[in-house]
């Protein structure tokens, strides 16, 4: 399950950057979930081809990840939203409202930045 999450997210992020044959397989196989069989009939190719075109392209992805690191900061940034929500949720009644309202604006921001 956590590689299937971590293809999404490399797609999500990094498939300008594929080329157009690439990100149609990609998306195909992994968030269509088709067959190597389909995907090959689709394009005129053998399942060989297309398992090779997933390996090319998910290496090609996991080298964007290395230089550029989205996905990760995607989930630190989504680490420290849960931790400021915890404690925001947590010491709700024993905070001070003007500290509360800053934890609350905090979690939001992050929020906003990581749908964009």
């Amino acid at each position: 399950m956590e590689n299937i999450l971590l293809d999404t997210l490399l797609f999500d992020y990094y498939n300008a950057l594929l080329t157009a044959r690439q990100s149609e397989v990609y998306e195909l196989y992994y968030l269509q979930n088709l067959s190597l069989s389909e995907i090959a009939r689709e394009y005129k190719i053998t399942p060989q081809a297309v398992r090779d075109i997933l390996a090319r392209t998910r290496k090609n992805l996991l080298k964007y990840e290395d230089a550029l690191g989205v996905v990760r900061k995607h989930g630190q940034l989504n680490e420290l939203k849960e931790r400021l929500g915890a404690v925001e949720e947590t010491h709700r009644e024993n905070m001070n409202t003007d500290v509360a309202k800053k934890l609350r604006e905090a979690v939001e921001i992050l929020e906003a930045v990581m749908d964009e």
